[in-house]
């Protein structure tokens, strides 16, 4: 069950953060508007619109890493899972309740070269709000969701996006 999930983790992150990009947080203090990101090119050349490219954990990908854009590593990790009743509900078929909690961390590289401190703000917050007072219809729970500045590594200035998430499973 536990795959099942941290599949609809993914899945709710991924359509958020579309969301969020195309549409802004317009009740936000300050109202923050959809992220237009454009990746820069060498002179002469259009600048074309992107999406940053998500990097899913476990995820080998043979492209190469543009360093012109802005992209995000997405990670899960379960941390702890502890039974919350007793095993006799198997026998009448209720199950054993399980609760799983985790940490979900979104890392951002953000390129040196066309690096925007507005632009790296407003994602870093657009990461996070995927986050903020979120349960899911499966009953996933977020709570804690904080933005890390991180060392620079030599193509990209880095931040992270960390949350913990619990949910719960039954097992027949």
């Amino acid at each position: 069950m536990s795959y099942l999930s941290r599949n609809e983790i993914r899945e709710m992150f991924y359509s958020r953060f579309k969301f969020l990009l195309a549409n802004g947080l317009p009740n936000h203090d300050p109202p923050l508007s959809p992220l237009v990101l454009k990746c820069r090119r060498l002179v002469g050349q259009l600048d074309e619109e992107y999406t940053p490219e998500i990097r899913w954990q476990n995820i080998e990908s043979t492209d190469f890493v543009d360093n012109g854009k802005h992209w995000l590593h997405f990670q899960l990790t379960d941390i702890v899972s502890g039974q919350k009743s007793l095993t006799g509900g198997r026998q009448h078929g209720i199950g054993t309740h399980y609760e799983t909690k985790g940490i979900v961390r979104v890392d951002l590289y953000f390129s040196k070269s066309a690096y925007q401190l507005s632009d790296a703000e407003i994602l870093s917050v657009f990461v996070q709000h995927c986050f903020l007072q979120q349960s899911t219809e499966c009953g996933i729970f977020f709570k804690n969701a904080i933005i890390n500045d991180l060392p620079p590594d030599e193509n990209h200035f880095r931040a992270s996006v960390i949350t913990e998430y619990s949910y719960e499973t039954i097992v027949k």
